[in-house]
């Protein structure tokens, strides 16, 4: 895509566009003081709807990160500027491939990565990420597309986009978990303190990756759940091509990060290989935990089936409902919720009704605060009883936000299955437009009885926006003392 050629502060000449991500786009400029190219990266307005003081500190989180780090296979950051409020990062320009792209072209020609090669990449994107651990800046973003091999083959590892200082959780976003799935380590969808051990994993996946030319958590057609699962409860598969370094892989791809393979481990197989000499001792064995799987597809082939764990074994590969719910209520409340939004919606609606009602709630809750038309569409697929169980455990204000997304008449048949004291809080924090219509589904009996914990204000608004006949009705039901009070405020209305 090209630019307009603007110049920014007066000295950075866009060119055209390299690449862009969730975080922001990375343009190819000049510097017109210097007369050396240089890559802008420009951060966006991101689609969660990050405002501008946000977007101004992941500017300077990110150009802090790389600045703290100093190892020649971290692009150098040269300045940081903001632009009209739009902050702009200026780094050195990289002109290679990205390790994505030299998979890719391996899986084409069928001509897989040798060892060696995979190793000289992988040794200095490990001695980087040691040196960024070193000053307490965790990646978070280690895959094959943020790793650069250089036209003269040197090797960088980029985009410290979303980087975490050690200590520093400020933009930790509620009910978000950063980075691309395959990649992120069990710790971190299970929203558990996340340190180096974190980056080995994905780099472990990524080198797997490179060796055997597929993901070891992602299958083509497969739900984002099933992939959560894999990563959280399943094992890798086993290698084709066996050797020290498949055996090193498995050993970072070990889901606790306590006994997960360490840099120095890694590094003690990386530097023979990268070197041309099989490794001075045998990695040490990923154990009786790592499947064998004999029919697994070299990498130009068809990627092999998940190997599961031996409890499901004989199993198919869709998991079974009670462990996809167990996955989510096993995982941090956050955690859940993205999960449960990867899902479709009659999916993860059959999850929320098998939780505990606390746990339910609080998943519908997260849910319902971003996203209140996601959850109504939720909801909808449940049975009313089980819906008026689990909306009634909802805050009132979220409860009220996804009953205006359902369509009265399906509202009603929830409301109707919901505390009366409790129905009244919901309908009172409604908007008139989708609460008169709800009364006006529901039976004239129950309609009373809610309205009769709503103030008479409220309720004499409500009644002037239904019909005649079903406002007689519910006047009827009322108590007396209360009616007298609604029909004051009618009568003021009609005055």
């Amino acid at each position: 895509m090209t630019s307009d050629h603007r110049v920014l502060q007066d000295r950075y000449q866009l060119q055209y566009k390299l690449g862009a991500g969730g975080m922001g786009s990375v343009w190819l400029a000049e510097d017109r003081r210097l007369k050396r190219p240089v890559a802008l990266k420009e951060l966006v307005q991101h689609v969660d709807g990050t405002n501008l003081d946000e977007r101004r500190a992941r500017a300077l989180q990110e150009a802090r990160a790389m600045a703290r780090v100093r190892h020649p296979a971290i692009v150098s950051i040269y300045d940081l500027f903001f632009d009209h409020d739009d902050p702009w990062i200026v780094m050195e320009h990289i002109r290679g491939r990205s390790l994505s792209e030299i998979i890719e072209e391996a899986k084409r020609t069928r001509r897989p990565i040798e060892e060696r090669e995979i190793a000289t990449i992988g040794l200095p994107v490990l001695r980087g990420l040691s040196a960024a651990h070193r000053v307490d800046v965790v990646h978070r973003d280690v895959k094959p597309a943020n790793i650069l091999v250089a036209d003269d083959h040197s090797i960088f590892l980029v985009d410290f986009g979303i980087a975490k200082i050690t200590g520093d959780v400020s933009l930790t976003g509620k009910h978000t978990v950063l980075g691309t799935l395959e990649f992120l380590a069990p710790e971190r969808l299970r929203g558990d303190p996340t340190g180096p051990a974190a980056d080995l994993w994905s780099l472990g996946v990524t080198l797997f990756y490179a060796l055997e030319g597929y993901s070891p958590f992602v299958r083509e057609g497969e739900s984002t759940h099933t992939a959560m699962w894999a990563i959280l409860k399943g094992k890798p598969p086993a290698p084709v091509r066996q050797g020290p370094l498949a055996s090193v892989i498995l050993r970072l791809l070990d889901s606790d990060p306590g006994t997960r393979a360490g840099a120095d481990e890694l590094a003690k197989v990386l530097e023979p290989i990268a070197a041309g000499r099989r490794p001075a001792r045998p990695v040490r064995s990923p154990g009786p935990t790592q499947p064998i799987d004999h029919l697994a597809a070299p990498p130009a082939a068809k990627p092999p089936g998940r190997s599961l764990p031996r409890a499901a074994e004989t199993r198919s590969t869709n998991r079974p409902l009670e462990e996809a719910r167990e996955m989510v209520m096993n995982a941090s409340i956050d955690t859940g919720v993205e999960m449960l939004l990867a899902m479709p919606d009659e999916e993860a609606a059959k999850i929320l009704v098998g939780c505990p009602s606390h746990v339910g709630r609080e998943l519908l809750q997260g849910i319902t605060a971003p996203k209140p038309n996601r959850a109504g569409a939720i909801v909808r697929m449940l049975l009313p009883a089980d819906a008026g169980r689990i909306v009634g455990y909802l805050k009132p204000d979220l409860a009220a936000a996804l009953l205006a997304t359902v369509p009265a008449d399906d509202a009603a048949r929830v409301i109707c299955l919901i505390g009366v004291r409790t129905a009244a809080g919901i309908v009172s924090k409604m908007p008139m437009e989708s609460s008169a219509p709800l009364i006006q589904a529901m039976p004239v009996a129950r309609a009373a009885e809610v309205l009769a914990y709503v103030q008479p204000a409220v309720v004499a608004a409500l009644l002037l926006a239904i019909p005649y006949g079903t406002k007689g009705g519910v006047l009827q039901q009322l108590k007396p003392t209360f009616r007298a009070q609604v029909l004051r405020h009618l009568l003021s209305h009609v005055q």
